[in-house]
């Protein structure tokens, strides 16, 4: 019996030294991705990685040497006119339920920024998932727009972000508050003084016209 419990317990501490080793190489491939990719995905399982996220994670490497000759391609062939595109899942994480947002801005028809976040905290709808979103994208805009004004480029006119929720759009546009949103953390608000001010300037976008959709839901 000793010797049974011996060899078990053996086998068990050899399990989980293997086990940890496997979420070394795990978390060192990570790493390497975060300077090349989005992989927030990826990130939730360092700690706890299993052969599934392992082969997800050879998945990507072999996406991005297919693709490493993809270029983005900056022209001044166009009008130098800013624009966003925003969007968010809900509630996209199974584990803590808290949803991603995602923005993607354009010189022109140059793209010149994009990302895709995890939000801080668990909204109630997918109309606030959106306007959560949208006031990150919008702090984007505002440094793109300095950026712009450095460079010689002033913008005149608001910047022009695209959004597929009739919702979200009229919630940055109202004053109102209501027994939906009141719970809204204060923060996010400032998107309704910089559309009220004329930084910014939503407009609809059907979803299947939004080009940050990719940056919210991730390819089956």
């Amino acid at each position: 019996m000793n010797d049974a419990k011996g060899v078990s317990t053996s086998m068990e501490a050899g399990y989980l030294k293997l086990e940890g080793e496997y979420n070394k190489l795990y978390r060192q491939a990570v790493g390497t991705l975060l300077y090349v990719a989005a992989i927030g995905i990826l990130c939730t399982r360092v700690s706890t990685s299993r052969q599934g996220d392992w082969n997800t994670r050879k998945r990507v490497m072999k996406y991005l040497k297919q693709t490493i000759s993809f270029k983005l391609m900056i022209s001044a062939d166009h009008d130098l006119d800013l624009v966003g595109y925003v969007d968010s899942d809900w509630g996209g994480d199974i584990r803590d339920r808290k949803s991603t947002s995602g923005f993607f801005y354009q010189l022109g028809q140059s793209p010149i920024s994009r990302s895709s976040k995890k939000q801080v905290s668990v909204v109630l709808s997918s109309t606030e998932a959106k306007y959560v979103s949208a006031a990150y994208a919008s702090q984007e805009a505002i440094w793109l727009r300095q950026l712009l004004d450095d460079l010689g480029v002033a913008a005149i006119q608001p910047t022009l972000m695209y959004e597929d929720n009739q919702g979200c759009n009229k919630l940055a546009a109202s004053e109102k508050m209501n027994a939906r949103t009141k719970h809204t953390d204060i923060r996010y608000h400032h998107l309704r003084h910089l559309v009220d001010h004329g930084v910014v300037k939503f407009a609809y976008c059907e979803t299947d016209r939004m080009v940050a959709d990719a940056l919210t839901k991730p390819l089956p």
